[in-house]
């Protein structure tokens, strides 16, 4: 018995192909369907009970195979994400840590003049300029010294910025005392964050020509500042090597031996330029980066504005005095004494080791101490990250205390026995991350609404399920789901476990 033509249009319907026109034209897409989805020819093509339930079949196995790749696609994403974090991570190390071979440098130099003195010829001092020996003609080296200072203004020191660096100016260098507070100056200005320091003298120098001296000085150009080794400043001792180190550098240039050919040496430096460029390293408040997701999520996110490398640590204090998201309202002031108070017993300070600490800290590290943090304080971790190609919040990393409350840390040798149906607190953060001028930067809010944040609902219990609020079976499906999550005690709910669960 031939199919009706109700039968083949609701055959053809299971694969959304076109149901219009005659019987003829129907039989023969639904003969080229089953054709294509492997129907035998001798399997009953007739009987329409067969035919719709191979169909069906078919379409049910497509969509899984679908789903299946989805999730490949997913998981691949998610490797290519941490692989790209981890190199994020990576990139900041190198930053903190400056190369080995400028290290090498600057010891090395230190070393080489230790126990040498600069030489100062007070008896010149009219000249107004650190001079290391007596110039042959006065009144002409004066006069060039007059010339090189034309471009600064000789009162004070000059600051020019840009985004990234502070250029420093000293017209005036006299004595060493006025070069190392001019290093003083840079470096009380920018200590609250690891930054690099370059330098370059204004020199002035003496040659020998045709039996006539001749004196010129070296400007304080940009692109000459190269000529002497950069150093990572992180703290007061890394200052006081560098200061050692351009004390080094003067000795050499007042060391430098004539020449036979052009009777060439340094007189003295009447100025010098001191180059600070700030290295934005995790923790930072880097204004861009934070402008890109709180001011469209001030509702969904908690940012305050420090300088100093503790936004994850202001997020936790807030968290903490807000009875973990309760609403309860809090101010700056107290949000920053918590902040201090966590940060003092996760590090074991005291209140007056904290006051260095936290002008070196450098920001906690989310991948290494993250674990510390929720075993000490027994809480549970929702990482959220945002999806630069495709524009997206999401759920992409959970770390709860009972899944790892056995490991070690450095405070504890076993964690204290739970009750496994104790519900922990969770901590819900964003972490967000970026490149400036091929530097890698990244960011803690504290997310107050995951909801609002990521456009979907999370299941409490296992928080692996999200369910879209615009979906016309939202509410079914998501209390479904739900129920169900809270019996298996926030284990991912199978398809196979779901039909135990309902009988």
């Amino acid at each position: 018995m031939a199919l009706s033509k109700a039968q083949l249009q609701s055959i053809l319907k299971v694969f959304n192909i076109s149901t219009s026109g005659t019987v003829k034209q129907l039989r023969t897409r639904v003969t080229q369907l089953i054709n294509e989805l492997g129907f035998p020819k001798r399997g009953g093509r007739t009987n329409y009970t067969k035919v719709i339930s191979y169909v069906v079949e078919k379409q049910i196995d497509q969509l899984q195979d679908e789903v299946i790749m989805e999730d490949l696609l997913k998981y691949q994403k998610q490797i290519i994400k941490a692989t790209n974090f981890k190199e994020t991570r990576q990139k900041i190390v190198r930053l903190q840590h400056f190369t080995q071979y400028e290290i090498d440098e600057i010891q090395e130099k230190i070393d080489l003049n230790q126990g040498k003195a600069i030489r100062h010829d007070e008896n010149f001092d009219d000249f107004e300029c650190l001079l290391f020996t007596e110039p042959q003609e006065h009144d002409d080296c004066k006069e060039e010294i007059e010339r090189a200072r034309q471009s600064y203004n000789t009162t004070s020191i000059v600051m020019q910025n840009d985004d990234v660096s502070t250029t420093y100016f000293d017209n005036k260098i006299i004595t060493i005392n006025d070069i190392n507070g001019l290093i003083d100056t840079a470096y009380e200005d920018n200590r609250r964050r690891a930054f690099k320091m370059q330098f370059l003298f204004g020199t002035i120098s003496e040659e020998l020509s045709q039996g006539k001296y001749i004196y010129d000085h070296q400007p304080l150009l940009d692109s000459h500042i190269q000529q002497y080794a950069p150093a990572m400043i992180t703290n007061q001792q890394t200052i006081d090597q560098y200061k050692l180190y351009i004390k080094s550098c003067i000795i050499e240039m007042q060391d430098f031996q004539i020449t036979e050919s052009t009777k060439y040496r340094y007189i003295g430096i009447y100025s010098m330029m001191v180059k600070v460029s700030r290295f934005p390293l995790a923790g930072l408040c880097m204004k861009e980066l934070i402008d890109k997701h709180y001011k469209s999520h001030r509702m969904q996110l908690f940012y305050q504005v420090s300088e100093l490398n503790d936004c994850f640590w202001l997020a936790y204090a807030k968290w903490i005095l807000t009875g973990y998201d309760q609403k309860i309202k809090v101010y700056p002031n107290q949000i920053r004494c918590e902040a201090k108070k966590q940060i003092c017993k996760f590090y074991h300070l005291t209140k007056k080791q904290y006051d260095t600490f936290i002008i070196e800290y450098k920001g906690f590290d989310v991948v290494e101490e993250m674990n510390k943090l929720i075993i000490n304080d027994k809480i549970n971790v929702n990482i959220f990250y945002y999806d630069n190609d495709d524009k997206f919040y999401y759920l992409r990393e959970r770390r709860q205390f009972n899944k790892i409350k056995h490991i070690k840390t450095d405070d504890n040798t076993e964690a204290e026995e739970q009750q496994e149906s104790e519900l922990q607190p969770t901590f819900n953060i964003l972490l967000v991350s970026d490149t400036h001028e091929s530097q890698s930067i990244y960011h803690v809010f504290h997310v107050t609404n995951t909801d609002g944040l990521t456009r979907q609902k999370y299941c409490p219990h296992c928080y692996q399920q999200s369910f879209d609020p615009k979906d016309d079976h939202y509410k079914r499906d998501y209390d479904s789901h739900v129920s169900q999550c809270k019996i298996n005690g926030g284990q991912i709910i199978r398809a196979s476990l779901r039909s135990s669960l309902n009988n």
